[in-house]
């Protein structure tokens, strides 16, 4: 016997399905966990939260007795599967998961441990799952991570998660020649340009100006800066005005300044003058 459950917010109209043999014992579960803050669902446990246990009914949907254990699970599956399929993407669904077949399997238990969802969705519903996460459902301010970081030691569990991490990559040690790059360059270049680029027509916000130069200039606090990145910085600079001098060019009167060993001023001057003496000074 098989029992296909919901637990619905009555304010909402948003719910967890479910299935179990033991229903009494899986209602009773759910309970202890979300009272204790340590259900697995976060949406539920954090809708619980806020809207209070008051505000949830724990509802029999539907029950399948067919005398065939394996059939009953299918059909439960089946039914559960519905659910998700079709009020996943509406944001109806306190569920993490996309499949019926997960239930509380872990890691390699799990039956879809290491493929992608692809692999094991059907075509519509893969269909429905790109389409929910490219509502922007979770963006900014709604997406569970926000405002938050990984710790070193969890950036570091990734890395080395990474099937192509350090010397198990292929091109470990090695690097693209000059002709390659230069093919890839060519290749991508107009891709995200224009209307194609995903941020075309948009602005970052004041907000999100100033985190960024916050954190670049963490980035940057106390470290050391070469002569090279130094020369590449200042020829970055949008200020700069390019100068000739005696057939030799400058990225700026400063830099013409540091190479000659004459003060800024004079340099400047000397390109302003019209005397015949500093003719081989000019603005490019």
């Amino acid at each position: 016997m098989q029992y296909v459950y919901k637990i619905i917010n009555k304010w909402t109209g948003k719910f967890y399905v479910g299935r179990t043999n033991d229903i009494t014992n899986r209602l009773n579960r759910h309970k202890v966990l979300l009272r204790k803050g340590l259900h697995h669902s976060i949406h539920l446990q954090r809708s619980w939260d806020k809207y209070g246990e008051e505000s949830f009914v724990f509802v029999l949907f539907k029950i399948f007795n067919t005398g065939n254990e394996e059939v009953d699970l299918h059909l439960a599956k089946k039914l559960e599967q519905h659910f998700i399929i079709n009020f996943m993407p509406l944001g109806f669904l306190y569920n993490r998961s996309w499949s019926s077949e997960t239930g509380s399997l872990r890691g390699k238990e799990h039956p879809h441990y290491n493929k992608k969802p692809n692999e094991w969705m059907t075509e519509e519903g893969y269909k429905r799952r790109k389409e929910f996460y490219a509502s922007g459902v979770f963006k900014g301010e709604n997406n569970p991570f926000y405002g938050r970081g990984h710790t070193k030691e969890v950036l570091e569990i990734l890395s080395k998660k990474c099937a192509n991490f350090g010397e198990k990559n292929g091109f470990y040690g090695k690097h693209h020649t000059e002709e390659t790059k230069e093919k890839i360059s060519i290749k991508n270049k107009g891709r995200l340009a224009g209307e194609k680029n995903p941020f075309y027509g948009k602005t970052h916000t004041e907000e999100f100006r100033k985190r960024m130069a916050e954190n670049a200039r963490k980035r940057f606090t106390g470290k050391p800066i070469s002569e090279e990145q130094k020369q590449n910085m200042r020829a970055a600079s949008p200020k700069n005005t390019r100068v000739r001098i005696e057939g030799r060019e400058y990225i700026s009167i400063s830099e013409a300044s540091r190479a000659l060993g004459v003060d800024r001023k004079t340099v400047s001057y000397r390109i302003h003058s019209k005397s015949q003496r500093f003719k081989e000074y000019q603005y490019c």
